[in-house]
């Protein structure tokens, strides 16, 4: 038997049966799509040990993407081994839905139980005196956060709910803003689907590093379309919270704020020119500080758990104030504090993830999370499946945006160029972009380039063949 779950074998309900863990091993062996109903499911809640191994083995497996039943078994008899016959008989017992559904069943009461004995040892640590009370209060809340974040905190509705929220809806339109923020730039926003940054999900802006994906972000964020009682939260684990705030502020005036903070920025303008950018600097940051509008946490360590605490925290306190809390920026995946002790890179990125997710769609909360891609991106249309470590997270986003630097020589100067890919939408439409989106730096300050994609598409290649030229490979 498991050891762990040996030693709470006493919060399983007594209506338990080993047929059915066997079950839920053999249906998914053949199917692995009810493992997003199973979110909170560990191997070491099973009784059954090598069950249990069996369950965090087909998990793992299936976020690489190898999800056939051959494939299945052979990795079980691998990881586990028990012979072909064993998993075969278990695939004999997955014949039954409803076995299924009640194994889900049991075990969600199981993670109840787990919970509130987590509540009496801890209140059993604050009663003793000899113990360290600050220490046992927040050991209590990080373990009932990481428990109360793994659940899927989606509610269900019968179908009369549902149309009458439909009949509702369509007597009463909402803005669209009710679903998602914009961009700020209406070609991005067509790109990326109708609900635009979607309230509720994540959406990724990957790219390899250097290619100006924390740029995008940050320019994002600064011209985010959001109302007067919205604020907005960054985690900053790369970037100084003063220098993410001179960022935000510069994409939001469209002054490089370098300019006119140091003596360099100074030197290159005229006296008249510097006072023109001064104020439209001082009005923008002026107006986030009176409004209060942006938080930055810059902790260098810092994990999910730690994560969804702090959005949740934050959004109390807007809400106690009459704010809300609409959208979070977090930059970025790779330097989150993910532990991989018990599971491996890919797997323990996507339930970050999606703890993560889970907290966005309980507090319908807006979050751009920011990635580092594989090498094999580079040179070519940055996609969700080349996010780094864990291409499955592409199945938990409503959206991907892939950044593509490139520097194109134009005349007698040189014009850098940002490329904005989409893809993996989930609320795409008829109405939805399909044409990248060309950003470009201009006097310092990103933004959508007047050229358009089409003939940034004829200057890139004419640029190619230049340089090949140049190079002597024509």
């Amino acid at each position: 038997m498991n050891s762990q779950t040996a030693e709470n074998e006493h919060l399983l309900p007594v209506n338990y049966h080993h047929d059915s863990e066997t079950g839920l091993i053999g249906h998914l062996i053949h199917d692995v799509t009810p493992l997003d109903s199973t979110i909170s499911l560990r191997g070491y809640h099973f009784k059954d040990e090598i069950l249990g191994r069996a369950y965090d083995a087909i998990r793992e497996l299936q976020a690489k993407g190898s999800t056939n039943t051959f494939s299945v078994i052979q990795m079980l008899e691998d990881k586990t081994s028990k012979p072909m016959g064993y998993w075969m008989d278990c695939i004999k017992y997955g014949g039954n839905v409803a076995r299924f559904d009640f194994i889900s069943e049991i075990l969600n009461e199981y993670r109840k139980n787990e919970a509130l004995e987590v509540m009496k040892q801890t209140i059993a640590k604050l009663e003793n005196p000899l113990n360290d009370l600050t220490g046992a209060t927040i050991d209590c809340i990080k373990t009932l956060t990481k428990l109360s974040a793994e659940e899927d905190l989606r509610t269900v509705k019968t179908t009369e709910e549902l149309g009458a929220d439909l009949l509702n809806a369509i007597d009463n339109p909402v803005d669209d803003s009710e679903f998602g923020i914009s961009t700020g730039f209406p070609e991005l926003d067509s790109a990326i689907g109708s609900r635009r940054i979607a309230r509720g999900e994540i959406t990724i802006i990957g790219g390899i590093s250097k290619n100006g994906k924390t740029l995008l972000a940050n320019t994002i964020t600064g011209n985010l379309d959001l109302k007067p009682n919205e604020k907005t939260l960054i985690f900053s684990a790369e970037m100084s919270s003063r220098d993410m705030f001179s960022s935000i502020v510069g994409a939001g005036s469209g002054v490089r704020v370098s300019e006119v903070t140091t003596v360099r920025g100074l030197n290159g303008i005229s006296e008249a020119e510097a006072q023109q950018k001064r104020a439209k600097v001082s009005e923008t940051a002026g107006k986030i500080l009176n409004s209060n509008h942006i938080t930055i946490d810059d902790r260098k360590r810092i994990t999910p758990t730690d994560i969804c605490t702090t959005i949740k925290h934050q959004a109390k306190l807007h809400s106690r104030n009459g704010f809300k809390l609409s959208f979070v920026l977090i930059d970025h995946l790779h330097r989150i504090d993910i532990d991989v002790t018990n599971e491996s890179r890919t797997y323990a990125i996507r339930e970050a993830v999606r703890q993560i997710t889970n907290t966005a769609k309980e507090l319908d909360v807006a979050v751009v999370l920011l990635s580092q891609l594989k090498q094999e991106a580079e040179g070519v249309r940055p996609m969700a499946k080349h996010i780094l470590d864990s291409g499955s997270v592409k199945h938990e986003l409503q959206a991907f945006i892939g950044v593509r630097k490139i520097d194109i020589n134009s005349g007698n100067h040189s014009r850098t160029f940002f490329v904005a890919y989409a893809d993996a939408q989930r609320f795409a439409d008829e109405f939805t972009n399909r044409e990248p989106v060309v950003f470009e730096i201009i006097d310092g300050v990103l933004q959508v380039s007047k050229i358009g994609y089409q003939n940034f598409k004829e200057l890139a290649i004419a640029n190619k063949r230049a340089i090949e030229q140049a190079n002597g490979e024509y």
